[in-house]
């Protein structure tokens, strides 16, 4: 390679990185990067790993052994996390029992690792007619 065509791929390399890094916040979300953002995981994994689902027994665990006995049923992305600043994240799970739907809600502080289980999320009523 001529000396002129290694400085223009580095131009061109050059501006696709630079473009790359002004736009990254609308790749990420277009490519559904957001998910593996460290912090998110982590609180994910600090989540499934607890056992305030079941005592004695990781909340992944529980909730497998019960989809394998038939009692529940649970989408591919059951797992879900937001969010609240800084490293405090709240994530929820949810699955189907009995044809209704449930959601657990639990709080994650990624600094200290601790989670605590907020319980059952209750919807709200449907307006009556």
């Amino acid at each position: 390679m001529e000396t002129k065509d290694r400085i223009f791929v580095l131009l061109v390399l050059s501006g696709i990185g630079y473009a790359g890094y002004h736009y990254r916040d609308q790749i990420a979300e277009r490519l559904g990067l957001r998910e593996l953002e460290p912090g998110l995981v982590k609180a994910v994994e600090l989540t499934r790993n607890d056992q305030s689902l079941h005592p004695g027994q990781r909340n992944w665990r529980h909730l497998q052994q019960r989809v394998k006995d038939g009692e529940i049923e649970m989408a591919a992305d059951a797992w879900q996390v937001e969010s609240l600043g800084g490293n405090q994240f709240a994530v929820r799970v949810t699955w189907q029992e009995y044809g209704e739907t449930v959601v657990h809600r639990f709080d994650v502080d990624n600094n200290t690792a601790v989670v605590r289980h907020r319980g059952r999320i209750r919807e709200p009523a449907a307006p009556r007619d």
